[in-house]
């Protein structure tokens, strides 16, 4: 009877840990007990067992997808072989239940991908090729979500230097030269504004512009 290592096994039901596993097991056990059913060593004490049969993890996935209802179909008696083990027939599967936990464990497919494969091919070496198949098609999606992300990486890369670009010449931007934009647009400065110098805004203190106070003096005169 082919078996498994715990450590091996718990995953292929997608299960996070040992502990897990050996819980489930100890549900089927006592589920088994109330149906009349033979229970077998390793499913009766879990802990004690390191190892577990492919069959009796069969067992295990066929009661957590298909709850009680499928433990009524099982033998009130072990099997002949003296392992007092629980015989599993599983009519909508092509290939056996062995085959699919070794493609599984091997591959590193999900379970339930090669179990839903399995039901639609007649042949473990079909079943193979189609395996491959799919993890050639789950590398390529794989690449093209990373190729997707490092392609958005970049641009947000890119946006961040332009808006630091703007901001250090934002930061860096010189004062005009005024005399030069002047000059070169052709642009002459009356000799009345000429004295704009710094001033109050108080009429004849220092400082006043040429043309307020020569309007001043204008307008005093009118008076």
């Amino acid at each position: 009877m082919s078996v498994l290592t715990k450590q091996n096994a718990f995953s292929l039901l997608n299960l996070s840990s040992v502990e897990e596993l050996n819980s489930d097991l100890d549900k089927l056990a006592e589920d088994l007990r109330s149906f009349g059913k033979e229970v077998p060593e390793e499913i009766a004490n879990p802990t004690a067992h390191q190892d577990i049969s492919k069959e009796h993890l069969t067992l295990l996935r066929d009661y957590k997808r298909g709850g009680k209802d499928g433990l009524k179909q099982l033998p009130q008696t072990p099997n002949s072989n003296g392992q007092g083990s629980v015989h599993v027939e599983n009519k909508l599967l092509t290939v056996t239940d062995d085959d699919i936990l070794e493609v599984a464990e091997s591959t590193g497919v999900d379970l339930d991908v090669v179990m839903s494969a399995a039901a639609h091919i007649q042949s473990i070496e079909t079943l193979v090729q189609w395996i491959e198949e799919y993890k050639k098609l789950e590398d390529e999606q794989r690449i093209k979500d990373s190729a997707k992300q490092q392609f958005e990486l970049d641009q947000l890369q890119k946006k961040e230097q332009e808006l630091g670009e703007r901001l250090t010449a934002a930061l860096n931007k010189q004062t005009p030269d005024v005399d030069a934009i002047r000059q070169r647009l052709g642009i002459k400065i009356p000799a009345s504004v000429n004295n704009l110098g710094t001033w109050d805004g108080k009429p004849g203190s220092d400082g006043e512009p040429d043309f307020l106070r020569n309007a001043r003096a204008a307008f005093a005169k009118k008076k």
